[in-house]
């Protein structure tokens, strides 16, 4: 399993602009194939920051998913509402408590 987080900075004027984005992003990415889940996260102390925690059954899923056109579209539609670049961490799961 792969998990993968990414912390998106928003510029204040265009956070209801990125949740309507991300929602929809959220949705396509649930239906693909090897996704175990995507979830979009508000920080609760800084309401410009998201940061999204996808669950994958591994590496090659993930990359489909980096490749598919919802996300391409995604990605070209949040250009300008981002206030920096986002910051991506993948981990591998090596177990379970």
């Amino acid at each position: 399993m792969l998990i993968v987080s990414a912390v998106m900075p928003v510029k204040p004027a265009f956070v209801e602009a990125f949740s309507i984005a991300a929602k929809v992003c959220a949705e396509q990415t649930r239906r693909e194939a090897g996704n175990i889940s995507y979830t979009i996260c508000r920080n609760s102390e800084d309401s410009c920051q998201f940061i999204t925690f996808e669950e994958w059954e591994n590496a090659d899923a993930e990359a489909a998913h980096m490749q598919s056109t919802h996300l391409k579209n995604f990605i070209g539609e949040i250009r300008t509402y981002l206030g920096g670049a986002p910051t991506m961490r993948r981990y591998k799961v090596t177990g379970n408590p």
